[in-house]
């Protein structure tokens, strides 16, 4: 059964579980949802790049300041914003777990040695603007790590600042997978929904909804597991070619979703060429805060767009993030599974706009590279994503038209 036949159910006609999202402005945020906890509320990473579910717990450390792998650094500060779950009326009983997980080629790392299920709450930055209990969601008996550590391979400049960013949770939902390439080594909340009962089908689906008003505001939407709500995207809903991370070694690990690269253009303008892709497919990775695009011609893409690029090297919008138009986009056309078929996502260039990055005064920073393809936390603001977790399916539409808090 594939994406956008006999799963394309509206979210009332079957049992699901729905996740309020958030995209907040700043260089350090990701897609997320905000885990409520009695008086804590905690930015988890709602991520298509990872298959397990993490949180830190009492008495956490950050650890930072060696770039060499698996050397700790000279820098720790005490973890804030925590699941304390000692303290949580609907907790299970600990249970003993060894628990591990690896992010950017070992960049971070988190450990932690138990698990709880718990019943959690989430929400997104539209609850706090709105009456509509939509924006809130209560999911009962919920497994996940509890984590006490974490190391970044982060260098410093001589000095322990407490300002350094680091993810408090993350919650990953790439498919579940026991296979002799890959296992999922811990909590897996869609597997745990299913196994469960609470959702019947190993779907999901991710959006956005219309663009906050002004440029540095929150991005607000959803996903929803068990189901899709065929309300939340325009025009139709495409299954593309899903690919694994390495399509010559059908054996190697392969976590998340991949797709062959899209042909990315700027007003008919085609920008876009297969080796800037670097011979990989594109991952749509929303644990990931800056898209990385397959254009190769910097120059070509400047003169389409009218960005610009600083003295020392930045790619840019020559102006406040304000001033980009609200009708300039990158057209990404994804070529459908079925010959003859295609979806175009066109992608704001607003979305890429980002405070807190050091990009000099009159400059606006964009969250996006060239060379590489990764469709990140950027793209997911226009992207309507679908995913069948038993057939492999991905299917895509143009998201970015619900109205603002408007739920499920």
């Amino acid at each position: 059964m594939s994406v956008t036949t006999g799963l394309a159910h509206t979210a009332a006609t079957l049992p699901i579980a729905y996740f309020p999202l958030n995209y907040y402005n700043g260089p350090s945020h990701k897609i997320s949802t905000n885990l409520v906890i009695d008086q804590t509320t905690i930015e988890v990473v709602y991520d298509l790049g990872s298959d397990t579910f993490w949180t830190f717990g009492p008495n956490s450390t950050e650890n930072w300041g060696c770039t060499s792998l698996f050397c700790p650094g000279p820098c720790n500060i005490s973890v804030t914003d925590y699941y304390n779950w000692p303290a949580s009326p609907t907790a299970s009983q600990p249970t003993p777990f060894d628990f591990f997980a690896s992010y950017g080629d070992f960049t971070k790392f988190v450990s932690g040695d138990l698990t709880i299920n718990d019943t959690f709450t989430f929400t997104s930055a539209a609850a706090a603007t709105t009456t509509d209990t939509d924006q809130s969601s209560t999911i009962p008996n919920l497994q996940v790590a509890v984590v006490d550590y974490m190391q970044q391979r982060l260098g410093t400049s001589g000095t322990c600042t407490d300002n350094v960013a680091y993810d408090h949770g993350i919650l990953g939902v790439a498919p579940y997978q026991h296979s002799p390439s890959w296992n999922t080594s811990g909590p897996n909340v869609r597997h745990n929904l299913l196994q469960q009962g609470t959702i019947s089908a190993p779907v999901h689906c991710m959006w956005f909804d219309q663009a906050p008003d002004t440029i540095n505001g929150t991005y607000t939407g959803g996903a929803i597991m068990g189901g899709i709500d065929v309300s939340k995207f325009s025009g139709d809903l495409v299954e593309v070619t899903s690919e694994r991370s390495d399509p010559s070694d059908p054996q190697a690990a392969s976590v998340g979703y991949f797709v062959p690269p899209p042909t990315i253009s700027v007003n008919g303008t085609i920008l876009s060429d297969v080796a800037a892709a670097l011979g990989s497919p594109c991952q749509i990775d929303s644990g990931t805060s800056m898209d990385s695009l397959p254009i190769g011609n910097q120059t070509a893409f400047q003169l389409a767009t009218g960005t610009v690029t600083t003295p020392d090297g930045s790619l840019v919008w020559p102006g406040e993030c304000a001033s980009i138009p609200t009708d300039l986009y990158l057209d990404m056309e994804f070529q459908g599974k079925d010959a003859g078929t295609s979806v175009t996502i066109r992608v704001p260039m607003r979305s890429y706009a980002r405070d807190g990055y050091d990009v000099g005064s009159g400059y606006c920073a964009l969250s996006f590279s060239l060379s590489g393809c990764l469709l990140a936390s950027p793209f997911s603001t226009a992207a309507f994503f679908a995913a069948d977790d038993a057939t492999g399916s991905i299917a895509l539409a143009q998201g970015g038209v619900a109205e603002r808090g408007s739920g499920v």
